[in-house]
């Protein structure tokens, strides 16, 4: 179940587990990231069928393109894409101009493997219309998701926990966990290890810096039964403490995700 206003995790973990996932996260993940490719993309807005449009992947070392996306054929044609940018898990969004309804620009997000185009914003319907519609920029965002063996709510082993990271290279990153029942009650990890989570949140300080946009490996191995909580942060300003305002409630100058994970024997 995830809580997209509260942003927590909860992991199931042993003591074991937790020192390997200290390890993992000082290490900055497990692997590299999984949606940063080695590829570069380009946007033609005079290419592809009808002269609509076309994405290109490039192979940055030989130069050799690949069509990924023809704007002139398949469901949600374009008209004009212009902008393209890559999100941390590996689609893309493009923008066009002409495209949408009355011709006001739309928005698309593409997959990277079959080159599909999903409608994602028809700038010439609802409210806040456009009127050709350029560029395109994704803001920073962090991810958390489990995976099991076993359909959800309840995961059954083995258990995967990854993050994805957007936009927070070089930016601090925080994580909170809570896990009573293995002895190890609200605590954050710093830069030298876990430490007592105090009252004043503000007073965190980080365990790393983030990296390269991309889907990281938290923990992937089995797990004991239980339910735990751990937050994952990004912080905007790098200052070495967590920027939060208490008095207005969970307000946290970044980004930062919940995740709800129950596992079963």
């Amino acid at each position: 179940m995830r809580d997209t206003h509260r942003h927590d995790l909860q992991l199931i973990m042993r003591v074991p587990i937790l020192v390997t996932l200290v390890a993992v996260l000082l290490a900055a993940g497990l692997s590299r990231p999984s949606s940063v490719a080695a590829q570069a993309y380009v946007i033609d807005y005079s290419a592809g069928t009808g002269g609509n449009g076309a994405l290109f992947r490039i192979d940055p070392t030989t130069g050799a393109r690949t069509l990924l996306s023809d704007f002139g054929m398949g469901a949600n044609p374009g008209v004009d894409p212009y902008g393209v940018a890559v999100e941390a898990w590996g689609s893309l969004l493009v923008s066009d101009y002409s495209a949408g309804t009355g011709g006001n620009g739309a928005l698309f997000r593409i997959d990277p493997t079959t080159g599909a185009r999903t409608l994602l914003s028809d700038f010439g319907v609802g409210a806040n219309p456009g009127a050709g519609p350029m560029g395109v920029a994704i803001g920073a965002s962090v991810d958390l998701q489990a995976s099991g063996a076993g359909p959800g709510p309840t995961l059954t082993n083995p258990v995967t926990v990854t993050y994805t990271l957007q936009g927070c290279s070089g930016k601090e990153l925080y994580l909170v966990v809570n896990a009573p029942a293995m002895g190890m009650p609200w605590s954050y990890l710093s830069a030298t290890g876990w430490l007592p989570l105090p009252t004043d949140l503000s007073t965190l300080t980080p365990w790393g810096s983030g990296s390269a946009d991309g889907i990281y490996t938290l923990y992937a191995d089995t797990a004991p039964q239980g339910t735990y909580e751990l937050y994952l942060g990004c912080d905007n300003v790098a200052d070495g403490h967590l920027n939060i305002d208490t008095t207005a409630g969970l307000n946290v100058n970044g980004v930062y995700d919940y995740l709800a994970v129950t596992v079963s024997p």
